[in-house]
């Protein structure tokens, strides 16, 4: 599936990421599929909007919109201690 994603996320943010895979691994292409793919749905058709909202924040939910629930506590917990680092 790497392809067809990598087509379709390229076509998004304007990089051909088919042609040179590795700049999928750039940290501000890395970091513009990641946001565009979670507000949009684009991995799994959950949004992040579905998960954090002015009525529900649901850390372990959230693993939905990247990889179902695979790890989702351990991630939750990672998630959480990033947004820490963040206000700290």
């Amino acid at each position: 599936t790497w392809r067809i994603n990598y087509e379709r996320m390229g076509k998004i943010i304007g990089t051909d990421l088919v042609a040179d895979p590795d700049k999928a691994m750039r940290p501000d292409i890395a970091a513009d599929v990641m946001i565009i793919g979670m507000k949009q749905g684009r991995f799994t058709g959950r949004h992040l909007s579905e998960f954090f909202n002015e009525r529900l924040t649901d850390w372990v939910g959230a693993r939905r919109i990247i990889n179902g629930s695979d790890r989702a506590e351990l991630i939750a917990g990672y998630a959480k201690a990033f947004l820490a680092a963040l206000h700290t």
